[in-house]
Parts: structure tokens; sequence; C-alpha cells
């Protein structure tokens, strides 16, 4: 997975991509651990819950991130009218 983020990309744009994989790999982790700790304590729907709304910050967060490296990268243009209905 590392090749691909680095292979045949500007120095810059490794070091936007970075940050990115950090983050992702941060919320992956709590999300595992929630899971694990559900499955670990069957019982405690409740504290389950809680732990998985916590998880939703950093989620935001790593998607606001990604926004920021996609509209930061030079190549990618936006696709307007994805969503027309014809």
């Amino acid at each position: 997975m590392l090749g691909g983020l680095i292979r045949g990309s500007q120095p810059a744009a490794v070091l936007r991509r970075l940050p990115l994989a950090g983050a992702s790999a941060g919320v992956g982790f709590l999300l595992l651990a929630v899971l694990g700790h559900a499955m670990r304590h069957p019982g405690q729907i409740a504290d389950s819950l809680t732990r998985l709304a916590w998880c939703s910050v950093p989620f935001a967060a790593a998607v606001q991130l990604s926004v920021a490296v996609a509209r930061a990268e030079p190549g990618v243009q936006e696709a307007n009218g994805l969503l027309t209905v014809q």
C-alpha cells in the first residue's frame, strides 16, 4: 500500500497524504477496539454504543482531512452534475 502512496508522486503530494494515512489508520484502530470491546462484553450494549459514538469525532476529522487533501491535488478536478435526474 505504501508503494502506491509514494511511487510516481511528487514529494509535496506525499507529505500531504502521509497525515491522511496516519489518521485513517488511527480511526481504523479505534473502530477495531470498539468492535473488540463489543465482542468481549456482549451484555454492555450501551457502553459499546457510547464508545462507537466517540469514534465519530475522529472519523469526521479524517473525512475532513481527506477532502482537504483531495482538493489540494493538482490533477483532480471536481465532477459537476453527477446526481442530476433526467
